[in-house]
This record gives structure tokens, sequence and C-alpha cells, in this order.
């Protein structure tokens, strides 16, 4: 039998959400017409957050979330971006996120990786439950120093195949 290697995992087209629970103002999303940018597979167009004049989210997080339609047990996430520098963490789920509510409680999201400054193209190793998850989320905490905005170019995931 061949080794096991890394494969990536395509999500469905229209399975890319921006994600804004903690909106301090304004709606609950951000850019939702740029969401499939984060898994067109082309690294040069992007979905980015709202501008944060103050340099600052004022907030825990924003981010883009994958549904995969079914769970899978991702064992490494690639995140391209256009703006490196930017503090996040990796998450993930089997249950639809609460538009309304970060829940990080029972049967809510499971953080898998912390970021402490993302560099384009950085791969995080994840290590998922037994069965993996349907939703895995690329969190902002941070912006980039001197940015008042974060991009998140591509969100590639990949599980070990044979």
């Amino acid at each position: 039998a061949p080794a096991a290697h890394l494969a990536q995992v395509q999500p469905c087209s229209g399975c890319a959400h921006d994600y804004n629970p903690d909106a301090v103002t304004g709606p609950k999303s951000q850019n939702p017409q740029d969401d499939e940018l984060a898994i067109d597979g082309n690294l040069s167009t992007a979905w980015v957050t709202e501008h944060y004049y103050s340099g600052s989210l004022q907030k825990a997080g924003v981010g883009v979330y994958v549904d995969m339609s079914k769970a899978v047990k991702a064992r490494e996430l690639v995140v391209y971006t256009q703006t490196p520098g930017w503090k996040g963490q990796i998450w993930a789920s089997n249950t639809l996120p609460d538009p309304d509510v970060f829940n990080s409680g029972p049967g809510g999201w499971v953080r898998l990786a912390t970021i402490p400054s993302m560099k384009n193209g950085e791969k995080i190793p994840l290590s998922t439950a037994a069965g993996g998850y349907r939703y895995y989320l690329v969190w902002i905490t941070s912006l980039p120093t001197g940015k008042d905005y974060a991009a998140i170019n591509e969100i590639a995931l990949y599980q070990l195949t044979r």
C-alpha cells in the first residue's frame, strides 16, 4: 500500500462564511460578498476584514469558517495572507456556528492551534478529534502592526490519505 501522505480536502463552492459574532456596531457580518475568495484557489484574491482605523479589533476576534459538508480529520491547515503579522487561532466544531455567540463550551468551538504571528503560507499542524470536524475557523484576534485590516487570501485543509 502507498505510504500515507497529506492531501488537500476541497470544500464545496459556497462553503466559506465570514464570522463576526462580537460585532461592536452594525451587522454581524464582514464583507460576506467576498467569503468565497478565501477558498477559491486563487492566491491573488482575498476576504478582508473591515477597516479598524484605531488599529485594534476592539473585540475577541473576527474571521472565516469553512463548512466541509461532513467531518474531516484535518492534520494541517495552511493560510495564505497578504497581511502577515496578524495574531489568531484555529478553531473547529461539528455544530453549526451561532452567528450571535462565540460558543467555546460543550458542543461549540474547540481550539486547535494558536498563531502568534501569521506568516504568508504558514502551515499549521492540527490535532483533531478521532472523527474530525465539519467546521474549521480561522479566527483573527489582533491586526498586523501598522495595518487597520487583515486579509485571508486562501484557507487550505489537508488530511492524511493513502
